[in-house]
């Protein structure tokens, strides 16, 4: 796993030139010194959004820039053109084919960005999947595919990352989470246990890697409207088990619910990839970042009021009364 013993003994003398954020100095045709781009390792560029942060990323630091982004299937690549990304394409965006899921696909990654460049500055990591549903009629395959989504996937990237960014004595990552990973929602028990979960490996892994001139930051966002409203929906009984008709219709009514009630909260809506990218380059840019910025601002003041609470039973309260209208007492 990770980057060559001869990367990262490259990475060593390069550290020793230059120890400041961004990269080397060098002279251009004309003479003058000029600063090398900064380079972005942007993962997993499948939906939609994804390219729009993207873009926006680019167009913030305009020349002063070069992009890896990565994507699991190709024939979403084949998009680019209608995501007006075709004029960075090869200049200051490089696109990789990586399965997340396969440590080799991740390390031969890592290797091929270490050939392309000097050093990585940043590694933004937005990879997300939400299924809608009780924790009774999510099967294991859907559990699995959560999980490896929503925590193995970003852990694998940055284990395989890490030695070189520690090796060079600089990097910023900033993983992009959710709501779910605040505070639990109801129906979505094992998606938020995964982001639970990814926003724990991350908190412990910052205080670790600040000894190395590393800086972690996770950027707290509402859910994603954007993704495939076809995964809020029912799936029949595992296991054999028996459903009837009107207890599915009461499930589907209680999902319906929920969804037009996040909704109409705001915890639930298309991302602004604009806010989020700036966000991003504020983090990249500053000398210490903040560990956690929310852009979610009812999460803001749940967040707050959730940390007051040592015993817990307060927020499991309001959060069944908040989502589900349930009288607790």
């Amino acid at each position: 796993m990770g980057t060559s013993s001869s990367a990262l003994s490259h990475l060593r003398q390069l550290s020793q030139r230059s120890r400041t954020r961004g990269s080397i100095s060098c002279l251009s045709p004309t003479g003058r010194h000029r600063r090398q781009p900064l380079v972005f390792v942007l993962s997993q560029c499948n939906a939609d959004i994804s390219w729009e942060i993207a873009i926006a990323i680019i167009e913030l630091y305009g020349d002063g820039i070069r992009l890896h982004a990565t994507t699991d299937d190709y024939d979403n690549v084949k998009k680019i053109g209608d995501r007006c990304l075709l004029k960075y394409l090869n200049q200051q965006l490089f696109v990789h084919k990586v399965d997340l899921g396969s440590e080799t696909s991740v390390d031969d990654f890592c290797k091929d960005i270490f050939k392309m460049e000097l050093s990585v500055d940043a590694v933004v990591l937005h990879m997300d999947e939400m299924c809608m549903k009780s924790l009774e009629d999510t099967g294991s395959h859907l559990v699995s595919s959560l999980f490896d989504s929503n925590l193995f996937a970003p852990m694998l990237l940055i284990k395989t990352l890490l030695p070189a960014l520690k090796a060079q004595r600089k990097g910023k990552i900033v993983c992009l989470t959710t709501i779910g990973g605040a505070i639990g929602i109801p129906l979505n028990s094992v998606y938020c246990a995964a982001k639970f979960a990814l926003e724990g490996l991350l908190e412990s892994l910052a205080s670790e890697c600040m000894q190395h001139s590393v800086t972690i930051s996770i950027l707290q966002t509402s859910l994603d409207n954007g993704q495939n409203p076809s995964k809020f929906v029912v799936e029949l009984p595992q296991n054999g088990g028996i459903c009837s008709n009107s207890d599915m219709e009461d499930k589907i009514k209680t999902q319906d619910d929920t969804v037009k009630l996040l909704e109409r909260k705001g915890l639930l809506k298309d991302l602004n990839a604009v806010k989020i990218s700036r966000t991003i380059k504020a983090i990249v840019d500053a000398n210490e970042p903040y560990f956690r910025y929310v852009l979610c601002k009812r999460c803001s003041s749940v967040l707050k009021e959730k940390f007051k609470d040592l015993h817990g039973s307060l927020t499991v309260k309001e959060v069944s009364k908040f989502f589900l209208n349930a009288d607790v007492g």
